[in-house]
């Protein structure tokens, strides 16, 4: 069970990462300055 809180832990930490690119890459396309 300890792996599997683990693994979600990494999961969401990458997803976090991943929406941050595309609300980077989004606001970039927005206003690329």
């Amino acid at each position: 069970k300890k792996s599997k809180v683990r693994a979600r832990a990494r999961s969401s930490r990458e997803e976090e990462e991943l929406e941050r690119e595309k609300s980077k890459r989004k606001l970039g396309i927005v206003d690329p300055r």
